[in-house]
């Protein structure tokens, strides 16, 4: 998956949460990239499932509800 779908996800986790909510999910899942997301790089989709699947956890917050059906990209 490519890295610009990470870093929409991280950017919106630090402004519906915040940066300490990015650094702690990253803390928490362990991803193998390491959680450094270049927008041109390709990263296994494995690690948006558990980022989110944390998040999700984290704050008790469903899956679906977390992301509102809203995508990352304005029309």
């Amino acid at each position: 998956m490519k890295g610009i779908v990470f870093s929409e996800f991280l950017d919106m986790v630090d402004g519906k949460f915040s940066i300490e909510m990015s650094e702690r999910l990253v803390s928490e899942v362990k991803p193998p990239s390491g959680g450094a997301y270049t927008t041109v790089g390709t990263y296994d989709a494995q690690e948006i499932v558990d980022l989110v699947s944390k998040l999700s956890s984290i704050t008790d917050i469903s899956v679906p509800d977390l992301s509102g059906g809203r995508t990352p990209f304005p029309h």
